[in-house]
């Protein structure tokens, strides 16, 4: 157990540290990317939290996915809650696509806190209270197993998943936040194995 969880987290890290570097290169626009291709494959299933201690890694506890902002008016879906600040300090993605909707993060921010409920504060100098500056909303769908796979972590919406709805956390069978922990990639048949 404790190796399995060992070799997961090294994994997790990796392919942070991989994307951060742009080793990997993101999705493109197109419906198919160039490297990967599109694989028709069910979602990832639900992974095990590691924890990562990065203010701005998120982990899904339960059903839902975060909606990302492709920037060409076209929305894709992760359960890879290892969001960074872009010189903006909008959160998005290793890959460097906005979370939707956005949450802009002070500059000068000296804390950020992510609730369970995805309601998302800052302290900022001068200052001793965390102040909300946005929420999160996760994304649920009737067949999450309809999404089609564009990317190792990245989906679109097909007819057989039906359009997502848009909910806080905790809220309608979606799941909770848990800040400072990521998933583990989903070996089982009904995540990244199939």
């Amino acid at each position: 157990m404790f190796k399995l969880t060992t070799i997961a987290l090294l994994f997790s890290i990796l392919l942070a540290t991989l994307r951060e570097t742009a080793a990997i290169e993101p999705p493109s626009a197109s419906p198919v990317h160039p490297r990967a291709g599109v694989v028709e494959a069910p979602a990832p299933g639900l992974g095990e939290p590691i924890p990562t201690e990065r203010e701005l890694d998120l982990f899904i506890q339960g059903e839902g996915y975060f909606r990302i902002n492709q920037g060409n008016g076209e929305f894709r879906y992760t359960r890879d809650g290892s969001f960074r600040k872009d010189p903006n300090g909008d959160l998005v993605t290793a890959d460097g696509f906005r979370l939707e909707p956005s949450i802009s993060v002070p500059p000068v921010a000296l804390e950020v806190a992510i609730a369970t409920d995805g309601a998302v504060s800052a302290r900022v100098p001068g200052t001793e209270q965390l102040q909300t500056i946005g929420q999160i909303l996760l994304t649920r769908f009737n067949n999450p197993e309809g999404l089609r796979r564009e990317w190792l972590t990245c989906f679109r919406v097909t007819e057989d998943s039906g359009w997502g709805v848009n909910l806080a956390p905790g809220t309608q069978g979606v799941g909770l936040l848990r800040q400072g922990y990521l998933e583990t990639l989903d070996r089982s048949p009904r995540g990244l194995g199939r």
